[in-house]
């Protein structure tokens, strides 16, 4: 006869005996990024981030091997743009060194577990996409799962007072690279 497994209040439990894991959370898994160990992780803007749609890249932006100009799938041609990015590093205590390159056309916001690492003030400076910065993210990272979240912003123009949609007159992207070396 089997014994009947009970909760600590008393209840029935199910046997998850055989029971396969549901396709979601298997496919969201597949969607974090390992971190790993003795070895150079390189994250770069692709179709691979959440809400990430990979757009031409304009002649006077900056161009990279390892990562992509993108924007928001769910508004190809918005003012704006949210993408993330969903990684895992085993323990932050073996980070060497962590970086983000960000070049946005025209301004936005990254934050990285939560907190705001960059917050641009409404504005139209080439040098954002054209240059680029590079910015240290080691205090930012944590042991397990990391998340980073850019909100890319289109300048409108002076005089405008607000943002307009992306096209080919007004073009507006994201590029973002972080390195981590452990």
């Amino acid at each position: 006869m089997q014994k009947k497994v009970t909760s600590k209040k008393g209840a029935p439990l199910t046997k998850r005996k055989g029971i396969k894991r549901l396709l979601p959370v298997r496919k969201m898994t597949s969607l974090i990024k390992v971190v790993r160990p003795n070895a150079t992780t390189v994250i770069g803007t692709d179709e691979s981030w959440f809400n990430a749609i990979e757009i031409p890249r304009e002649s006077f932006w900056v161009p990279t091997n390892t990562a992509r100009w993108v924007w928001g799938a769910n508004d190809p041609f918005g003012a704006a743009a949210v993408i993330s990015r969903r990684f895992r590093i085993r323990r932050v205590r073996d980070v060497i060194s962590a970086t983000l390159f960000f070049a946005v056309d025209n301004y936005g916001v990254v934050l990285i577990n939560g907190r705001p690492v960059i917050n641009d003030i409404k504005q139209n400076t080439p040098r954002f996409f054209t240059n680029g910065r590079t910015i240290d993210i080691s205090d930012f990272l944590r042991s397990g799962i990391n998340d980073i979240v850019i909100v890319g912003f289109n300048f409108g123009g002076p005089g405008t007072g607000f943002d307009l949609p992306r096209s080919t007159a007004n073009p507006a992207g994201i590029l973002a690279r972080l390195t981590i070396e452990t």
